[in-house]
Protein backbone atom coordinates (compact mmCIF):
# COMPACT_ATOMS: atom_id res chain seq x y z
CA UNK A 1 0.00 0.00 0.00
CA UNK A 2 1.39 3.16 -0.86
CA UNK A 3 2.30 5.83 1.29
CA UNK A 4 -0.58 8.14 0.14
CA UNK A 5 -3.43 5.72 1.21
CA UNK A 6 -1.63 4.86 4.07
CA UNK A 7 -2.29 8.41 5.23
CA UNK A 8 -5.56 8.54 3.67
CA UNK A 9 -6.67 5.65 6.01
CA UNK A 10 -5.05 6.45 8.91
CA UNK A 11 -6.25 10.20 8.84
CA UNK A 12 -9.74 9.50 10.87
CA UNK A 13 -8.16 7.90 13.22
CA UNK A 14 -4.85 10.27 14.05
CA UNK A 15 -7.83 13.14 13.89
CA UNK A 16 -9.66 11.30 17.02
CA UNK A 17 -6.60 10.67 18.63
CA UNK A 18 -5.59 14.53 18.81
CA UNK A 19 -9.04 15.38 19.45
CA UNK A 20 -9.13 13.33 22.44
CA UNK A 21 -5.75 14.64 23.31
CA UNK A 22 -6.47 18.18 22.95
CA UNK A 23 -9.59 17.57 24.85
CA UNK A 24 -8.59 15.58 28.09
CA UNK A 25 -4.99 16.12 28.17
CA UNK A 26 -4.21 19.71 27.40
CA UNK A 27 -8.13 21.18 27.78
CA UNK A 28 -8.44 18.87 30.70
CA UNK A 29 -9.72 20.62 33.99
CA UNK A 30 -6.55 21.97 36.27
CA UNK A 31 -6.42 23.39 39.28
CA UNK A 32 -5.62 27.26 39.54
CA UNK A 33 -4.77 29.28 42.79
CA UNK A 34 -6.10 32.73 43.37
CA UNK A 35 -6.23 35.14 46.21
CA UNK A 36 -9.57 36.77 48.10
CA UNK A 37 -8.61 39.49 49.83
CA UNK A 38 -10.65 40.73 52.77
CA UNK A 39 -11.05 43.67 55.01
CA UNK A 40 -12.70 46.92 56.35
CA UNK A 41 -13.40 50.63 55.42
CA UNK A 42 -10.90 51.91 53.01
CA UNK A 43 -12.57 55.23 52.60
CA UNK A 44 -10.87 57.77 55.63
CA UNK A 45 -8.65 55.23 56.62
CA UNK A 46 -5.24 55.78 57.12
CA UNK A 47 -3.97 52.29 57.13
CA UNK A 48 -5.72 49.35 55.21
CA UNK A 49 -5.59 45.86 57.63
CA UNK A 50 -6.29 43.25 55.25
CA UNK A 51 -6.76 39.07 55.61
CA UNK A 52 -5.45 37.07 52.31
CA UNK A 53 -6.81 33.98 51.76
CA UNK A 54 -4.82 31.97 49.25
CA UNK A 55 -6.87 29.17 47.32
CA UNK A 56 -6.41 26.57 45.21
CA UNK A 57 -9.70 25.22 43.13
CA UNK A 58 -9.91 22.52 41.13
CA UNK A 59 -13.18 22.21 39.58
CA UNK A 60 -15.69 22.78 42.58
CA UNK A 61 -13.43 21.84 45.45
CA UNK A 62 -11.36 24.69 47.09
CA UNK A 63 -8.49 24.40 49.71
CA UNK A 64 -5.88 26.14 51.07
CA UNK A 65 -2.91 26.71 48.45
CA UNK A 66 0.42 26.60 49.19
CA UNK A 67 2.18 29.42 47.56
CA UNK A 68 5.30 31.02 49.31
CA UNK A 69 5.66 34.03 49.85
CA UNK A 70 3.32 37.03 48.03
CA UNK A 71 3.65 40.69 48.06
CA UNK A 72 0.46 43.33 48.02
CA UNK A 73 0.59 46.49 46.36
CA UNK A 74 -1.88 49.32 46.99
CA UNK A 75 -2.18 51.77 44.69
CA UNK A 76 -4.22 55.28 45.84
CA UNK A 77 -5.80 57.95 44.00
CA UNK A 78 -3.55 60.58 45.08
CA UNK A 79 -1.05 58.97 43.50
CA UNK A 80 0.73 57.14 46.73
CA UNK A 81 1.27 53.53 46.89
CA UNK A 82 2.13 51.08 49.82
CA UNK A 83 3.43 47.85 49.75
CA UNK A 84 3.77 44.90 51.83
CA UNK A 85 4.60 41.34 52.07
CA UNK A 86 3.35 38.11 53.65
CA UNK A 87 4.43 34.29 53.95
CA UNK A 88 0.42 32.53 54.44
CA UNK A 89 0.27 29.75 57.37
CA UNK A 90 -0.58 26.40 56.61
CA UNK A 91 -4.26 27.64 56.12
CA UNK A 92 -3.31 29.85 53.69
CA UNK A 93 -3.72 33.13 55.22
CA UNK A 94 -2.01 35.83 55.71
CA UNK A 95 -2.78 39.08 57.44
CA UNK A 96 -1.08 42.49 56.18
CA UNK A 97 -1.51 46.04 56.80
CA UNK A 98 -0.47 48.54 54.65
CA UNK A 99 0.15 52.31 55.85
CA UNK A 100 -1.22 55.17 53.58
CA UNK A 101 0.55 57.80 55.60
CA UNK A 102 -3.31 59.60 55.56
CA UNK A 103 -6.70 59.22 55.09
CA UNK A 104 -8.10 57.46 51.55
CA UNK A 105 -9.97 59.60 49.56
CA UNK A 106 -11.66 57.55 46.37
CA UNK A 107 -11.37 54.23 45.14
CA UNK A 108 -7.72 52.04 46.24
CA UNK A 109 -6.58 49.49 42.98
CA UNK A 110 -5.18 46.50 44.78
CA UNK A 111 -2.55 43.76 43.56
CA UNK A 112 -1.60 40.61 44.82
CA UNK A 113 1.39 38.57 43.09
CA UNK A 114 3.15 35.54 43.94
CA UNK A 115 5.21 32.86 42.16
CA UNK A 116 2.04 32.07 40.25
CA UNK A 117 2.18 35.46 38.57
CA UNK A 118 -0.96 37.72 39.48
CA UNK A 119 -3.45 36.17 41.94
CA UNK A 120 -5.87 39.26 42.33
CA UNK A 121 -6.58 42.64 41.31
CA UNK A 122 -9.32 45.49 41.20
CA UNK A 123 -10.16 48.55 42.47
CA UNK A 124 -11.97 48.65 46.21
CA UNK A 125 -14.15 51.67 47.92
CA UNK A 126 -16.02 50.85 50.97
CA UNK A 127 -17.09 53.74 53.18
CA UNK A 128 -17.54 53.22 57.11
CA UNK A 129 -21.20 53.05 57.06
CA UNK A 130 -21.63 50.11 54.55
CA UNK A 131 -18.74 48.12 56.41
CA UNK A 132 -20.88 48.68 59.31
CA UNK A 133 -24.02 48.19 58.29
CA UNK A 134 -23.62 44.73 58.56
CA UNK A 135 -22.49 44.89 62.72
CA UNK A 136 -23.99 42.36 64.93
CA UNK A 137 -23.88 43.71 68.74
CA UNK A 138 -25.05 41.80 71.75
CA UNK A 139 -25.41 42.76 75.27
CA UNK A 140 -27.52 45.48 77.16
CA UNK A 141 -30.10 45.02 79.74
CA UNK A 142 -31.96 41.53 79.99
CA UNK A 143 -35.72 41.24 79.64
CA UNK A 144 -37.26 39.19 82.61
CA UNK A 145 -40.34 39.04 84.99
CA UNK A 146 -39.86 41.73 87.33
CA UNK A 147 -41.91 42.53 90.84
CA UNK A 148 -41.56 43.99 93.74
CA UNK A 149 -40.94 47.55 95.24
CA UNK A 150 -37.06 47.30 93.77
CA UNK A 151 -36.88 47.40 90.45
CA UNK A 152 -34.15 44.91 89.21
CA UNK A 153 -31.80 45.09 85.85
CA UNK A 154 -29.86 42.37 84.82
CA UNK A 155 -26.80 43.14 81.91
CA UNK A 156 -23.67 41.16 80.66
CA UNK A 157 -20.58 43.01 81.59
CA UNK A 158 -18.71 42.29 78.67
CA UNK A 159 -22.03 41.79 76.37
CA UNK A 160 -22.05 38.07 75.89
CA UNK A 161 -21.46 34.89 77.66
CA UNK A 162 -20.03 31.92 76.15
CA UNK A 163 -20.01 28.37 77.65
CA UNK A 164 -17.48 27.63 79.93
CA UNK A 165 -15.82 30.67 80.53
CA UNK A 166 -16.25 32.74 83.21
CA UNK A 167 -18.14 36.63 82.97
CA UNK A 168 -19.52 38.81 84.78
CA UNK A 169 -22.49 40.64 85.27
CA UNK A 170 -24.20 43.86 85.91
CA UNK A 171 -27.08 43.96 88.82
CA UNK A 172 -28.46 47.49 89.35
CA UNK A 173 -31.15 47.52 92.00
CA UNK A 174 -33.67 51.45 91.90
CA UNK A 175 -36.28 51.92 94.52
CA UNK A 176 -38.61 54.85 94.56
CA UNK A 177 -36.24 56.91 95.22
CA UNK A 178 -33.89 56.28 92.68
CA UNK A 179 -30.49 54.30 92.91
CA UNK A 180 -30.31 51.81 96.19
CA UNK A 181 -27.17 52.08 98.00
CA UNK A 182 -26.01 48.93 100.07
CA UNK A 183 -28.94 46.92 99.15
CA UNK A 184 -28.17 43.48 99.34
CA UNK A 185 -28.56 40.30 96.27
CA UNK A 186 -28.49 36.92 95.99
CA UNK A 187 -28.13 35.52 92.90
CA UNK A 188 -28.99 31.41 91.64
CA UNK A 189 -28.81 30.50 88.27
CA UNK A 190 -29.84 27.24 86.54
CA UNK A 191 -27.51 25.99 83.63
CA UNK A 192 -24.72 28.34 85.20
CA UNK A 193 -21.99 28.24 88.27
CA UNK A 194 -22.19 31.24 90.72
CA UNK A 195 -18.30 31.59 90.61
CA UNK A 196 -18.68 34.94 92.70
CA UNK A 197 -21.34 36.28 94.89
CA UNK A 198 -22.41 39.96 94.21
CA UNK A 199 -21.43 42.71 97.30
CA UNK A 200 -24.21 44.90 98.81
CA UNK A 201 -24.78 48.22 95.95
CA UNK A 202 -22.62 51.18 95.68
CA UNK A 203 -23.25 54.16 95.40
CA UNK A 204 -24.86 54.15 91.55
CA UNK A 205 -26.95 51.02 93.04
CA UNK A 206 -25.02 48.44 90.92
CA UNK A 207 -22.93 45.40 92.13
CA UNK A 208 -21.44 42.59 90.14
CA UNK A 209 -21.79 38.27 89.78
CA UNK A 210 -19.48 35.98 88.34
CA UNK A 211 -21.58 33.36 86.53
CA UNK A 212 -19.72 30.42 84.30
CA UNK A 213 -22.34 28.39 82.19
CA UNK A 214 -22.30 25.27 82.01
CA UNK A 215 -25.11 24.86 79.49
CA UNK A 216 -26.41 27.39 76.42
CA UNK A 217 -29.19 28.04 78.17
CA UNK A 218 -29.28 29.66 81.47
CA UNK A 219 -32.04 30.73 83.74
CA UNK A 220 -31.48 33.31 86.15
CA UNK A 221 -33.17 34.31 89.55
CA UNK A 222 -32.20 37.68 91.53
CA UNK A 223 -33.94 38.79 94.67
CA UNK A 224 -32.78 42.20 96.28
CA UNK A 225 -33.84 43.94 100.08
CA UNK A 226 -33.13 47.48 101.13
CA UNK A 227 -32.27 48.29 105.26
CA UNK A 228 -36.42 49.17 105.33
CA UNK A 229 -37.31 46.09 104.06
CA UNK A 230 -38.26 46.48 100.42
CA UNK A 231 -37.54 43.58 97.99
CA UNK A 232 -37.46 43.04 94.56
CA UNK A 233 -37.15 40.33 92.29
CA UNK A 234 -35.94 39.67 88.61
CA UNK A 235 -36.21 36.73 86.78
CA UNK A 236 -35.32 35.97 83.36
CA UNK A 237 -32.64 33.86 80.49
CA UNK A 238 -28.96 34.81 80.26
CA UNK A 239 -28.10 33.99 76.31
CA UNK A 240 -25.39 32.21 75.89
CA UNK A 241 -23.54 32.27 72.38
CA UNK A 242 -23.08 28.94 71.64
CA UNK A 243 -19.78 27.79 70.16
CA UNK A 244 -18.15 31.13 70.75
CA UNK A 245 -14.68 31.77 71.59
CA UNK A 246 -13.58 34.36 73.92
CA UNK A 247 -11.21 37.17 73.95
CA UNK A 248 -9.60 38.93 76.87
CA UNK A 249 -6.60 41.04 77.55
CA UNK A 250 -3.43 39.84 79.38
CA UNK A 251 -0.66 41.71 79.79
CA UNK A 252 -0.42 43.40 76.31
CA UNK A 253 -1.36 40.83 74.54
CA UNK A 254 -4.50 39.20 73.09
CA UNK A 255 -5.73 35.79 74.70
CA UNK A 256 -8.25 33.99 72.63
CA UNK A 257 -9.59 30.88 73.83
CA UNK A 258 -11.65 27.96 72.62
CA UNK A 259 -14.03 25.67 74.52
CA UNK A 260 -12.66 22.77 72.04
CA UNK A 261 -9.64 22.04 71.20
CA UNK A 262 -8.48 23.69 67.90
CA UNK A 263 -5.40 24.20 65.60
CA UNK A 264 -6.15 27.79 64.71
CA UNK A 265 -8.46 30.39 65.80
CA UNK A 266 -9.05 33.61 63.53
CA UNK A 267 -9.74 37.39 64.65
CA UNK A 268 -9.96 40.74 63.84
CA UNK A 269 -9.22 44.30 66.13
CA UNK A 270 -12.14 46.69 64.79
CA UNK A 271 -13.39 50.17 66.02
CA UNK A 272 -16.47 52.40 65.22
CA UNK A 273 -15.07 52.81 62.13
CA UNK A 274 -11.45 50.81 61.05
CA UNK A 275 -9.94 47.48 60.80
CA UNK A 276 -7.16 47.84 62.62
CA UNK A 277 -5.44 44.54 62.59
CA UNK A 278 -6.32 41.00 62.19
CA UNK A 279 -5.26 37.68 61.09
CA UNK A 280 -4.80 33.96 62.08
CA UNK A 281 -4.05 32.60 65.88
CA UNK A 282 -2.56 29.20 66.34
CA UNK A 283 -3.81 27.78 69.52
CA UNK A 284 -2.63 25.07 71.83
CA UNK A 285 -4.11 22.70 74.01
CA UNK A 286 -4.91 23.95 77.78
CA UNK A 287 -5.20 20.46 79.61
CA UNK A 288 -9.15 21.35 80.34
CA UNK A 289 -10.38 20.61 76.95
CA UNK A 290 -10.06 23.68 75.13
CA UNK A 291 -7.49 25.72 73.50
CA UNK A 292 -5.78 28.77 73.98
CA UNK A 293 -3.54 31.31 72.02
CA UNK A 294 -1.90 34.79 72.84
CA UNK A 295 -0.94 37.78 70.03
CA UNK A 296 0.80 40.96 70.99
CA UNK A 297 -1.45 43.99 70.63
CA UNK A 298 -0.27 46.36 68.08
CA UNK A 299 -0.33 50.37 69.35
CA UNK A 300 -4.44 50.73 69.13
CA UNK A 301 -6.02 54.12 69.46
CA UNK A 302 -8.43 55.18 72.14
CA UNK A 303 -12.06 54.34 72.01
CA UNK A 304 -13.71 52.01 72.02
CA UNK A 305 -12.12 48.71 70.32
CA UNK A 306 -13.26 45.02 70.05
CA UNK A 307 -11.83 42.26 69.40
CA UNK A 308 -13.58 39.82 66.87
CA UNK A 309 -12.93 36.26 66.90
CA UNK A 310 -14.18 32.83 65.32
CA UNK A 311 -13.59 29.97 64.03
CA UNK A 312 -13.67 30.36 60.52
CA UNK A 313 -11.93 33.32 58.58
CA UNK A 314 -15.04 35.25 57.16
CA UNK A 315 -15.71 35.92 61.06
CA UNK A 316 -19.39 35.58 59.69
CA UNK A 317 -21.18 32.88 61.60
CA UNK A 318 -23.96 32.87 64.86
CA UNK A 319 -20.87 32.09 67.08
CA UNK A 320 -18.86 34.95 65.98
CA UNK A 321 -18.49 37.30 68.75
CA UNK A 322 -16.86 40.81 69.11
CA UNK A 323 -15.58 41.75 72.96
CA UNK A 324 -14.74 45.05 73.86
CA UNK A 325 -11.15 45.36 74.23
CA UNK A 326 -11.39 47.70 77.26
CA UNK A 327 -14.52 46.47 79.94
CA UNK A 328 -16.14 48.80 81.47
CA UNK A 329 -16.65 49.10 85.26
CA UNK A 330 -20.29 48.51 87.00
CA UNK A 331 -20.03 52.45 87.81
CA UNK A 332 -20.27 53.34 84.49
CA UNK A 333 -24.07 54.13 82.92
CA UNK A 334 -24.21 51.70 80.20
CA UNK A 335 -22.44 48.11 79.98
CA UNK A 336 -20.64 47.83 76.86
CA UNK A 337 -21.96 45.89 73.78
CA UNK A 338 -20.25 43.23 72.43
CA UNK A 339 -20.05 44.26 68.80
CA UNK A 340 -18.89 42.33 65.62
CA UNK A 341 -18.46 43.36 61.77
CA UNK A 342 -17.76 40.35 59.49
CA UNK A 343 -14.82 41.34 57.15
CA UNK A 344 -15.66 42.11 53.94
CA UNK A 345 -14.78 40.61 50.85
CA UNK A 346 -12.60 43.21 48.74
CA UNK A 347 -11.33 40.36 45.72
CA UNK A 348 -12.04 37.38 44.58
CA UNK A 349 -8.38 36.73 42.48
CA UNK A 350 -10.21 32.90 42.02
CA UNK A 351 -12.15 34.90 38.75
CA UNK A 352 -8.38 35.75 37.20
CA UNK A 353 -7.64 31.74 37.62
CA UNK A 354 -10.99 30.69 36.13
CA UNK A 355 -10.31 32.65 33.22
CA UNK A 356 -6.54 31.72 32.86
CA UNK A 357 -7.24 28.48 33.00
CA UNK A 358 -11.51 28.81 30.37
CA UNK A 359 -8.59 30.76 28.11
CA UNK A 360 -6.17 27.70 28.17
CA UNK A 361 -9.14 25.15 27.42
CA UNK A 362 -10.35 26.93 24.87
CA UNK A 363 -7.12 27.11 22.97
CA UNK A 364 -6.76 23.99 22.89
CA UNK A 365 -10.30 23.42 21.59
CA UNK A 366 -9.41 25.60 18.29
CA UNK A 367 -6.57 23.55 18.12
CA UNK A 368 -8.39 20.63 17.84
CA UNK A 369 -10.77 22.39 15.61
CA UNK A 370 -8.18 23.29 13.04
CA UNK A 371 -6.22 20.43 13.34
CA UNK A 372 -10.03 18.87 11.81
CA UNK A 373 -10.03 20.86 9.42
CA UNK A 374 -6.97 21.03 8.39
CA UNK A 375 -7.09 16.91 8.38
CA UNK A 376 -10.50 16.61 6.27
CA UNK A 377 -8.61 19.13 3.81
CA UNK A 378 -5.80 17.14 3.47
CA UNK A 379 -7.82 13.91 3.37
CA UNK A 380 -9.59 15.89 0.12
CA UNK A 381 -6.73 16.67 -1.60
CA UNK A 382 -5.54 13.08 -1.46
CA UNK A 383 -8.97 11.73 -2.60
CA UNK A 384 -8.32 14.02 -5.58
CA UNK A 385 -4.32 12.80 -6.26
CA UNK A 386 -5.68 8.98 -5.29
CA UNK A 387 -8.62 9.60 -8.16
CA UNK A 388 -6.27 10.85 -10.77
CA UNK A 389 -3.95 7.97 -10.23
CA UNK A 390 -6.53 5.86 -10.65
CA UNK A 391 -7.78 7.15 -13.84
CA UNK A 392 -4.23 6.98 -14.96
CA UNK A 393 -3.73 3.21 -13.96
CA UNK A 394 -7.10 2.16 -15.75
CA UNK A 395 -6.50 4.03 -18.72
CA UNK A 396 -3.00 1.93 -18.98
CA UNK A 397 -4.22 -1.26 -18.09
CA UNK A 398 -7.38 -1.03 -21.04
CA UNK A 399 -4.22 0.39 -23.61
CA UNK A 400 -2.24 -2.54 -22.87
CA UNK A 401 -5.66 -4.91 -23.68
CA UNK A 402 -5.58 -3.48 -27.33
CA UNK A 403 -9.01 -0.99 -26.07
CA UNK A 404 -8.83 2.04 -28.91
CA UNK A 405 -9.67 5.71 -27.44
CA UNK A 406 -13.21 5.33 -27.73
CA UNK A 407 -13.77 1.95 -25.64
CA UNK A 408 -11.35 3.80 -23.01
CA UNK A 409 -13.41 6.93 -23.00
CA UNK A 410 -16.75 4.44 -22.92
CA UNK A 411 -15.22 2.41 -19.96
CA UNK A 412 -13.65 4.93 -18.01
CA UNK A 413 -15.87 6.19 -14.86
CA UNK A 414 -16.87 9.51 -14.65
CA UNK A 415 -13.79 10.43 -12.75
CA UNK A 416 -15.02 13.87 -11.36
CA UNK A 417 -18.23 12.34 -9.93
CA UNK A 418 -16.15 9.64 -7.99
CA UNK A 419 -13.54 11.97 -6.08
CA UNK A 420 -16.91 14.44 -5.67
CA UNK A 421 -18.78 11.77 -3.62
CA UNK A 422 -15.52 9.97 -1.70
CA UNK A 423 -14.93 14.14 -0.53
CA UNK A 424 -18.71 14.48 0.80
CA UNK A 425 -18.25 10.89 2.37
CA UNK A 426 -14.50 12.00 3.75
CA UNK A 427 -16.38 15.34 5.04
CA UNK A 428 -18.71 13.49 6.75
CA UNK A 429 -17.15 11.56 8.53
CA UNK A 430 -15.19 14.24 10.10
CA UNK A 431 -18.56 16.28 10.70
CA UNK A 432 -19.28 13.15 13.09
CA UNK A 433 -15.99 13.61 14.52
CA UNK A 434 -16.18 17.37 14.92
CA UNK A 435 -19.73 16.82 16.83
CA UNK A 436 -18.28 14.56 19.29
CA UNK A 437 -16.05 17.23 19.74
CA UNK A 438 -18.53 19.33 20.31
CA UNK A 439 -20.44 17.59 22.55
CA UNK A 440 -17.93 16.79 25.07
CA UNK A 441 -16.38 20.55 24.89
Amino acid sequence: MRGSRLVLFSLPLITVVVIAFALFVVGAPRPYVGARVYGGPTEGASRLSLRLALVERFVEIEGPAKTGEVSIEAAFADGRRASARATPDDMGVAGVTLDAGAPIRGPVILTVTGRDGLLAHGSVSLSAAEWAARAVERGGFLSGQKSGALVIRVAPARGAIAVPFPEALVIEVRGPAGAERGAEVVVEADGADVTRAPRPTDASGRTSVTLAPRTHLVSLTVKASNAAGATGDFTGFVPVTAGALRATVQDGQLRVESPIERDVAYYSLISETERLSGGALALSPDQRGGSVGLVALPPLPSGRLWAVVSSEPELDTASTVGWPLVPQSPLDAEPPRARAVPDRMHLDGLRLGFAKDAERRQKARYLALGFTLLAGLLAAALLVREGRRSARELDAHLREAGADAGERTELAPSRWLGVVVAILCVGMGFSVVLLVAMYRI
